[in-house]
């Protein structure tokens, strides 16, 4: 019974690695490859860009963060305690949300690093049509995203 327990919590962690590690390996392409604000269109709706987002998800309060230290260390504490919580829900006995929690600190744990590491997190999906453009993301964006969407439809 132990061992089938040590297998399960090892498959949520071995998501939360490879989504950890594909996040970072992305954002370190994007910053080796393109220009601050530089793009590459790959087709008629994505290009990739990249984007220094010193705000929250989508940009918000962004220009508050970023010129303001205290805020800034406010933000990254909260963030820091929220992924505390989130493991200590995972690891709670019988949680049928496991899924959604590791997809929320993988995404978590991936944005917060860079915001430790650069000050800001690197975005680099630009999905549009036309002229209409939807806030930059990242792999770690998109795994927050999938984290919600999952935690609705529970």
């Amino acid at each position: 019974m132990k061992i089938i327990k040590l297998i399960q919590k090892s498959k949520y962690l071995f998501i939360i690695n490879i989504i950890f590690i594909i996040d970072y390996c992305s954002k370190n392409y994007i910053i080796s490859n393109l220009r601050k604000n530089e793009k590459k269109v790959i087709n008629a709706f994505l290009n990739i860009k990249n984007i220094q987002n010193y705000g929250l998800i989508f940009g918000v309060l962004e220009k508050k963060i970023k010129n303001n230290t205290l805020l800034f260390y406010s933000i990254n504490l909260f963030l820091l305690t929220l992924i505390i919580l989130i493991i200590y829900f995972f690891l709670k006995k019988n949680n049928s949300n496991k899924l959604i929690y590791t997809l929320l600190l993988s995404g978590a744990l991936g944005n917060l690093f860079n915001r430790l590491k650069y000050g800001y997190i690197i975005d680099f999906f630009d999905v549009h049509y036309k002229w209409y453009h939807l806030p930059t993301f990242n792999i770690s964006d998109i795994s927050i995203f999938l984290s919600l969407i999952l935690f609705i439809l529970k």
